[in-house]
């Protein structure tokens, strides 16, 4: 009976150690496999992102040529502004008036709030003579000189 006892006490703990086992390696392979799927989502999360950050560079490569063009633009526009600027008060000299420091920004004195023909060019001054034949430059009117001068 000892034995019987001995040999079923035996094979009850072999069972068990397998069963232990089996359920272990079980555990294992569930483990391996979520491991490895959550490796895989990683691995595809990683690739997006890449594309994702691959994407964002060009486009901020593109801003900063948009940028750099605007600059470009810009001061191109400071220029032309200074050159207009400085026409007009080479023809204030012309016609005989002193500018003041802000006068290539301020509008004339004498010009009337609606007359806008000396701003915009679109209408042909009258044939006048450059020079009046007594020499007086201020008799000329202002807004032919400033005509022919749009029109260069």
């Amino acid at each position: 009976m000892k034995n019987l006892n001995a040999f079923l006490l035996t094979a009850a703990l072999f069972l068990s150690v397998s069963v232990l086992a089996g359920c272990e390696n079980g555990d294992k392979t569930q483990e391996t496999t979520e491991t490895g799927s959550e490796l895989t989502q990683t691995q595809k999360e990683l690739e997006q992102i890449k594309k994702d950050s691959t994407e964002l560079d060009k486009y901020v490569t593109n801003l900063k040529e948009e940028i750099n063009d605007l600059k470009i633009e810009n001061q191109r526009l400071i220029a032309q502004t200074k050159r207009l600027e400085a026409e007009i008060i080479d023809l204030k000299l012309d016609l005989g008036q002193i500018p003041d420091s802000d006068s290539a920004d301020m509008p004339d004195k004498d010009s009337e709030p609606g007359d806008s023909s000396k701003n915009t060019g679109t209408e042909q001054p009258e044939s006048l003579p450059e020079t009046p034949p007594d020499g007086n430059k201020g008799a000329v009117g202002e807004a032919g000189t400033i005509h022919r001068a749009i029109q260069k």
